[in-house]
């Protein structure tokens, strides 16, 4: 009688637990998820926009897609380019059109981009319409850049120090580590771009660090940057041959004169004498004699 008693017991309890166990299973995962969301997941940092964009180069974001914070497909990066206005540097976004052809071409701010993945994420609220509009590439406002295989970190770093006048050093320049620098390399020194070839010892037609040491050592003896007359060579320096002329070819050596020395054949030789080399100095001399100084005393 007691075992028949407690028969129903244990038959209610049974049921009990295998119908609350689905349930209490599935409230306590809910719990958790909504536990998750308000804590963990609520407090998720979404990563530093460019922070990651500006340690990759031009060349690993070329190809890569490009969307907004909803995910919606804004197109791919065709280049990075410079912006002559504002010095900053700008993604060009390439959308529609047939390999290339007929394409529209938008600007993002590198600033504004992070990577998620393998795609790009841009901060922007604007449609991808209003972008083609509002942000249309027009590549005579822009310069490709010089080195598509260097971190956009360091080419910022690099133009910030150009545009604070402060002289990048040799291992900067030497941006592919050849031990030399290319005359691609030498535009990012105007001063030293316009007067290489004086300081191309060997006439190999690129600087070595000797001859970069020797351009640093007349700039720190000047007080700072030559002045056109005290960095341009003399005329036997120009006179390879010495022939006692200057041809077209060893006028190339004097960026100054180089763009004028038509003006200063005076018996219309095809080259120039000591004396029309002389007259040049002259006037260039008198030229970068401050206001109200005189070239006599």
């Amino acid at each position: 009688m007691q075992n028949s008693k407690l028969r129903p017991t244990l038959i209610a309890a049974a049921l009990g637990a295998v119908l609350a166990g689905p349930l209490g299973i599935a409230h306590a995962q809910q719990d958790t998820m909504e536990g998750d969301s308000g804590g963990t997941m609520g407090t998720q940092q979404q990563p530093a926009m460019g922070q990651d964009v500006m340690s990759q180069t031009a060349d690993d974001l070329s190809g890569k897609t490009v969307v907004d914070q909803q995910g919606n497909e804004l197109g791919d990066v065709d280049k990075i380019v410079r912006s002559q206005q504002d010095n900053k540097l700008y993604a060009v976004v390439s959308s529609g059109g047939f390999l290339g052809i007929g394409a529209d071409r938008f600007v993002v701010s590198v600033d504004s981009l992070s990577m998620q993945d393998d795609r790009i994420v841009a901060q922007t609220d604007a449609s991808k319409e209003q972008l083609q509009e509002q942000a249309e590439y027009d590549e005579e406002q822009y310069s490709d850049l010089d080195q598509d295989d260097v971190q956009l970190a360091q080419l910022e770093q690099e133009a910030g120090a150009a545009a604070a006048g402060q002289p990048l050093s040799f291992q900067q320049l030497d941006q592919d580590n050849s031990g030399s620098l290319s005359q691609s390399e030498l535009q990012q020194h105007p001063t030293l771009a316009e007067q290489w070839q004086q300081y191309d010892r060997d006439q190999s037609g690129t600087i070595e660090e000797s001859e970069f040491a020797a351009f640093e050592e007349d700039i720190s003896a000047m007080g700072g940057a030559p002045t056109a007359a005290q960095a341009s060579p003399s005329f036997d320096e120009l006179d390879q041959d010495g022939s006692g002329n200057l041809t077209a070819s060893e006028i190339e050596a004097h960026p100054q004169l180089s763009q004028q020395w038509q003006q200063w054949d005076l018996d219309n030789s095809g080259d120039l004498d000591q004396a029309e080399f002389s007259a040049f100095e002259l006037r260039q001399s008198q030229e970068t004699t401050p206001s109200g100084g005189s070239t006599m005393e």
